[in-house]
């Protein structure tokens, strides 16, 4: 059987989903994965199987971040 994927986006939840499907959706370095075995949610860059599929462009280690981002960046 073929796992199911919850994923959490800027605290709204969504899913579930195939492997495929949260890949096509595209995933962002802190967005928050749940599946039947993780204890809690867990962020998607500390999840092996998905590290090729993060976003590079809003990977958070940049200068482009702004300073609401940086301070509020919580909120998400």
């Amino acid at each position: 059987m073929e796992k199911i994927y919850i994923l959490r986006k800027h605290k709204i939840i969504r899913g579930p989903y195939t492997f495929e499907k949260i890949k096509e959706r595209g995933l962002r370095y802190n967005d928050m994965i749940w599946y039947d075995g993780l204890s809690d949610w867990t962020p998607v860059d500390q999840l092996e199987i998905f590290i090729g599929h993060i976003n590079k462009s809003e990977s958070g280690l940049g200068l482009s971040s702004s300073i609401f981002d940086k301070v509020f960046g919580f909120l998400k």
